[in-house]
């Protein structure tokens, strides 16, 4: 509803200027996405630069996604350097910063560089039409403090949205939709326990729990491979079929954790997972 109120008042003003009636040409739409890993939140901003492009918002409309390790610099002046070239490749584009809280670290010295990046962000987030969407993407309560941290910043993002993790039914239906995209069978007694390992997994209640990106993984990384050794093993004639073994030989390799996931930085002072 958000981003659809977005494009309508977008359209809107469009609309008034081709009636010769005043309209605000700079309104900004910079956004920040809060959520756990694997929620959508990457594939929503490739989704938004779309649609930004084909409000004639953006001149390009890709996504440029990075994060502190192409941001800041290790000494005086690298910093600025760094972020001239990602603004350059931004131009048109959604700029996704991945883990945005990493840009503060709290240092009162401010002997860390994440401070320059926020400040030229800054002069990019007060421009009217930058052709440019800034998007800042990481964990709720980390990016509440970086948003803190700065008086500026918090209100140059008018939008936010909250990526809530995935149930139980939604990830199955995620693993149901990528062996239908491979042309995989799942029986139905595979089917019973990979929802079985999806809701034990999802009682653990985990730190850092991947979501989408979890169960692509065990789909993946875990049952394809296990399906693949079954399959040699017996000589096989069907590879189509996954069946419970390949299910639960892929959770007791990879178990909930299929892939280590970003953690939780230590942030704005006060502020720690």
């Amino acid at each position: 509803q958000g981003i659809r109120t977005m494009a309508n008042q977008a359209r809107f003003n469009q609309e008034r200027r081709k009636r010769g009636l005043r309209s605000n040409s700079g309104i900004a739409y910079h956004t920040v996405f809060t959520g756990n890993p694997g929620t959508g939140k990457t594939t929503v901003a490739r989704q938004l630069g779309k649609i930004y492009h084909s409000l004639g918002l953006l001149s390009k409309g890709e996504l440029i996604a990075v994060d502190r390790t192409r941001l800041v610099g290790q000494f005086l002046g690298q910093t600025e350097d760094n972020m001239k070239v990602i603004f350059e490749e931004g131009r048109g584009n959604v700029l996704f910063i991945d883990e945005a809280y990493n840009l503060c670290t709290g240092d009162s010295d401010r002997k860390d560089f994440g401070h320059r990046v926020i400040e030229s962000l800054l002069t990019v987030l007060t421009r009217p039409n930058p052709d440019m969407l800034v998007v800042l993407a990481g964990y709720t309560r980390e990016m509440d403090a970086i948003l803190s941290s700065n008086p500026g910043l918090r209100s140059r993002f008018p939008y936010r949205y909250q990526f809530n993790d995935y149930s139980a039914a939604q990830l199955m239906d995620i693993a149901r939709h990528l062996f239908e995209n491979e042309d995989y069978i799942l029986t139905d007694e595979a089917a019973t326990e990979l929802q079985k390992v999806i809701d034990q997994t999802l009682k653990m209640n985990l730190p850092e729990f991947g979501n989408a990106r979890w169960i692509e993984q065990l789909v993946h990384n875990g049952i394809i491979p296990a399906m693949a050794d079954r399959f040699y093993a017996t000589n096989g004639s069907d590879c189509q079929r996954v069946e419970v073994s390949d299910v639960t030989k892929a959770f007791e390799r990879l178990g909930p954790k299929a892939a280590p996931l970003k953690p939780h930085h230590k942030v704005v002072s006060g502020f720690s997972a």
